[in-house]
C-alpha cells in the first residue's frame, strides 16, 4: 500500500482501491490516464446572491471570496470527473487562494484549473479566477480521490444516532 505522506486524515487509505501508482505521476482508471495538464474553465456572471454583503463575508455588494473559493471547487472537480471509476470522486483538503481584486455584481467572472500534480490519489490544481477587467484570484487548489460509500460512511459513523 503506498500512501503519502501529507494525506488528510478524513480521507481513508482504504481508498486507495483501483488505483495504480505508477512512476508518482499518473493515477490509471479503467484505462484513462489522469495526467498533469488537464485544464478546465467555467465562467459566471455575478448576481447579487453572490455578493460579500449576502454571504456574509463582508459588507459590500462586491464578488464574495466564499463564492470564489466555491468555483474553483467546481472547476477542478469537473476537470477530473471522466477520468474517475463509477464510485469515486474528489474531495477538497486545501485551497491557498489570494483574492486580489474586486468584482462588481453584472460581470463576468471566468476560473481557469489545471491539474499539475497527480500524487497517487492527491491532486493538486494551479487556478486563476479573471473578471472582465483582468485577475482577480490566484493561488492552488488540492483534492484527494476518494470511494464515495467508504468515505460517506466513515463521515456519517461521526454522529451518534439513537
Amino acid at each position: 500500500e503506498i500512501l503519502p505522506s501529507d494525506w488528510s486524515s478524513d480521507v481513508c487509505s482504504s481508498d486507495l482501491y483501483g488505483i495504480i501508482f505508477i512512476g508518482g505521476t499518473t493515477a490509471r482508471r479503467k484505462g484513462a490516464a489522469m495526467e498533469a495538464g488537464i485544464k478546465n474553465a467555467i465562467e459566471r456572471t455575478v448576481t447579487q446572491n453572490m455578493t460579500a454583503r449576502v454571504m456574509g463575508s463582508g459588507t459590500l455588494d462586491v464578488y464574495a471570496t466564499p463564492c470564489m473559493i466555491a468555483l474553483i471547487e467546481e472547476t477542478a472537480h469537473t476537470s477530473v470527473a471522466p477520468y474517475l471509476e463509477e464510485g469515486h470522486a474528489t474531495v477538497g483538503t486545501l485551497i491557498n487562494v489570494k483574492h486580489v481584486s474586486a468584482s462588481p455584481v453584472g460581470a463576468c467572472v471566468r476560473c481557469e484549473t489545471t491539474l499539475a500534480e497527480v500524487d497517487v490519489r492527491r491532486l493538486v490544481f494551479d487556478v486563476r479566477v479573471y473578471d472582465d477587467a483582468g485577475l482577480i484570484g490566484e493561488g492552488t487548489h488540492e483534492r484527494f480521490v476518494i470511494a464515495e460509500e467508504r468515505f460517506t460512511a466513515k463521515t456519517e459513523a461521526k454522529v451518534k444516532r439513537d
